[in-house]
């Protein structure tokens, strides 16, 4: 064989072999309807998902209203903490305050997880639970007394922390030590009380949301998600989108 025509023959070995590997049209169509579905099948998920959140939590306060209250005192900034042994309930310390607040439920946890940095709102002082749960008439006596003795100063100071963001002028002199030194005192003048707040803004993500450790479980019945369940009872179940996942993971299901 002449060295050139040597040359061509050895050139179209490759290309032949390219063309053998090369999908066809129609599995082409396949693979791109398939990641079109699952795109299709997050997109959906995520717009049920913020319907939901839209019935089950409030909004988070504008970000002008939280620098706002955050100088005022009428909101305070913490750190969530959850109760692993019920994961409905969550507390959260301030500064100079004795007694933990208590965040009571998913609503008022306002999709917060453990260790992220909250802003919450106190709730009015009739809102408070006795810390005897027995005790549900010394509770409410204890307010009324506390009604009683309590100075005007005391009532103002928990209007005023308890404002919604566009309340009025009462907690417009209040600023954020005055506002801690006034609930130390309500709280301090009403010990049976435990007191409670609602997030109302998530101001910065705890890192454990990056690494969660758990089971993970394949969809069941017409399910499309998996669901993790971590092994921190303080996290809540999670579903995960299957685009998400490595494909032969999901394959292999």
């Amino acid at each position: 064989m002449v060295p050139a025509q040597r040359a061509v023959e050895e050139a179209k070995v490759p290309h032949r072999e390219v063309a053998c590997t090369r999908p066809s049209k129609k599995a082409l169509r396949r693979s791109e309807r398939k990641s079109l579905q699952v795109k299709y099948q997050e997109i959906l998920f995520q717009v049920k998902l913020r319907k939901k959140e839209k019935k089950l939590f409030a909004e988070y306060w504008p970000a002008e209203d939280l620098s706002h209250g955050l100088k005022r005192g009428t909101i305070f900034r913490t750190y969530m903490r959850i109760n692993a042994f019920q994961p409905t309930q969550a507390y959260c310390t301030l500064e100079g305050i004795g007694v933990d607040i208590l965040i009571d439920g998913l609503s008022s946890q306002n999709r917060c997880l453990e260790g992220d940095s909250i802003a919450i709102k106190i709730r009015p002082l009739s809102l408070w639970p006795s810390l005897n749960k027995n005790d549900g008439k010394q509770s409410q006596r204890g307010r009324s007394q506390s009604g009683e003795s309590g100075s005007s100063m005391l009532e103002l100071a928990m209007s005023a922390i308890s404002l919604e963001p566009e309340g009025g002028a009462e907690g417009e002199g209040m600023t954020r030590e005055t506002a801690l030194k006034a609930l130390a005192e309500v709280i301090e003048a009403n010990p049976g009380l435990r007191p409670v707040g609602d997030v109302v803004a998530l101001l910065e993500k705890s890192p454990r949301r990056e690494n969660i450790v758990g089971q993970l479980k394949p969809p069941e019945g017409g399910e499309k998600f998996w669901s993790l369940m971590p092994a921190d009872p303080r996290m809540p179940s999670l579903l995960v989108p299957p685009g998400s996942l490595p494909e032969a993971l999901v394959t292999a299901h």
